[in-house]
């Protein structure tokens, strides 16, 4: 074992304070191998009149390393120090790295001083004067209108000597330099002797533009005659043009082109007023229309609308499909979701294009059939019901003896109570 050496502290004539860690690498003269699994080597301290036990925790190449943290009832005004013999393997093994069989033994080791590394564990470690700055915001003003947004920096405790520090845009805020705000080139604020105060004024510009709240961060650097608590402080423009724009999408009613014709509707998706910067929301087919998507329309596939800066309409298309079949009207609902610089009310909005059918209903024909009577017996006479072309709507037709025929109920023919007969959509 060669020499120790007392870490953590900058200065040799210096002092370990509460909590504080006192850390002591302890060389040999060669490069070393640790095997723990017999135990924790430990390292013995003086502090004062008391021993205390600092504990292993590393090793590398020649030097095994310990710590130990200062607790309150420590005092050494005269420096900590290692006594001889003070290295305690405690089942550990160190070896020679190049030759494992050669142990090496504490017993050689020598008293070393801390250098006049004191201890005082009554108290925490006191602290000099300190530069810090708080987070500010401002309400950003109308177009044309100008503020000051203030970051203030504080000087505590005021020292007996001069104290400065440099500023500068640290150019990682929202906010458009020479656009939200002039620009700012920098500079240094300099606390004379019992000052405590200094504020950097940003000038910011006002606009009637509804967009999010934006940032400026100023950068603190270099300071002398203190330490520098804070490097970074935001501050905020506060938009104060009222809500952000919300997203809408109108519906509309439209008549069905002719059997084989297409035709192109367009949802006008609306923003309530113009944004300062780019909108985006999503669109897709809802799936919950009655009109069957294929068949009725051109499938729509999902997209984005987005709109540029000041726009405040776009549309989104759908093709629809004609046909020769009498039907209701029937519905596509477009859904919008997930919209980006912009409000959806309940985060979702749908628009519905109703196509109203513009096909004549079929016409209904009845045969009139006939049968020979016969001498005994029965013979059925089928009356053959028949529409001229297929409908896209359920029919129901009902009938009835009229009565007015020759023949005499109950006696040349069965009673014949009336009922009601369906066409399914599409039958004929």
């Amino acid at each position: 074992m060669q020499r120790f050496n007392f870490r953590g502290l900058g200065a040799a004539d210096s002092t370990y304070y509460l909590n504080e860690v006192v850390r002591v690498r302890v060389f040999f003269t060669e490069h070393v191998t640790v095997d723990t699994s017999g135990g924790q080597p430990y390292l013995d301290l003086t502090v004062g009149a008391t021993t205390r036990r600092a504990a292993y925790n590393s090793s590398r190449q020649n030097y095994l390393g310990f710590s130990y943290r200062v607790q309150a009832d420590d005092f050494d005004g005269d420096g900590v120090s290692v006594p001889a013999n003070g290295l305690k393997l405690n089942g550990a093994r160190v070896t020679a790295r190049s030759n494992p069989s050669v142990v090496a033994d504490p017993a050689h080791g020598v008293a070393e001083s801390g250098l006049s590394r004191k201890v005082d564990g009554s108290q925490s470690r006191p602290r000099g004067p300190t530069l810090s700055a708080g987070g500010t915001s401002v309400a950003e003003g109308d177009a044309g209108a100008e503020t000051d947004l203030e970051f203030v920096v504080r000087l505590v405790p005021p020292s007996a000597a001069r104290v400065t520090v440099e500023y500068a845009d640290a150019g990682s805020g929202t906010a458009t330099s020479g656009v939200d705000y002039r620009a700012t080139e920098g500079g240094t604020l300099t606390f004379e002797p019992g000052e405590t105060v200094k504020t950097v004024h940003v000038t910011v510009r006002g606009d009637d533009v509804v967009e999010d709240d934006e940032t400026v961060v100023l950068a603190l650097s270099g300071a002398t005659g203190a330490e520098l608590a804070t490097s970074r402080v935001r501050g905020t423009i506060v938009d104060d043009d009222g809500a952000r724009p919300t997203v809408s999408i109108d519906s509309l009613v439209a008549h069905e082109p002719g059997p084989g014709e297409t035709v192109a509707l367009s949802f006008t998706v609306s923003l309530s007023a113009p944004a300062a910067r780019q909108v985006a929301v999503q669109y897709r087919d809802a799936g919950t229309g009655t009109a069957t998507r294929g068949a009725d329309y051109d499938p729509v596939m999902p997209g984005t609308v987005v709109f540029a800066a000041g726009d405040t309409a776009r549309a989104v298309e759908v093709t629809v499909r004609g046909d020769a079949l009498d039907e209701p009207a029937e519905t596509i609902v477009l859904a919008l979701t997930n919209a980006v610089n912009a409000d959806l009310p309940h985060g979702s909005a749908t628009g519905v294009v109703t196509i109203v059918d513009d096909d004549d209903a079929p016409t209904l024909s009845v045969d009139s059939p006939s049968v020979e009577e016969g001498a005994s017996g029965g013979r059925r006479l089928t009356f053959a019901l028949a529409l001229d072309r297929p409908s896209g709507r359920g029919l129901a037709l009902h009938y009835a003896n009229t009565g007015t025929g020759t023949a005499t109920s109950g006696a040349d023919y069965e009673e014949l109570s009336p009922d009601t007969l369906f066409f399914a959509p599409g039958e004929t």
